[in-house]
């Protein structure tokens, strides 16, 4: 039990890094924020905007489209399931 205590430990310590602003993306030297989707007040500023412009605009304006059949499944038929994915973070909805 140590050890998994020890791992927990670290690896809640990375993530108040990760959040804090940690550039951990080494090969892009940037900071990395998935979970950002889910708490935008996390972002930083220019992030911050830009997820709430695709929230307010484009995922309602997507949103429509699948809705209205403007963005159908292959073939032309209904488009039944959407599964949306960010890194990790995955989103599937249906009817």
């Amino acid at each position: 039990m140590a050890r998994w205590s020890t791992l927990c430990e670290r690896a809640f310590d990375e993530m108040g890094d990760i959040v804090a602003g940690a550039k951990v993306n080494a090969d892009e030297d940037r900071m990395v924020g998935h979970y950002w989707l889910r708490d935008a007040d996390l972002a930083p500023a220019a992030e911050k905007a830009k997820i709430e412009a695709v929230r307010q605009h484009e995922v309602p304006a997507f949103a429509a489209q699948v809705h209205s059949g403007e963005f159908a499944a292959p073939g032309g038929g209904k488009l039944r399931t959407c599964s949306s994915s960010i890194g990790a973070s995955v989103v599937l909805t249906g009817r």
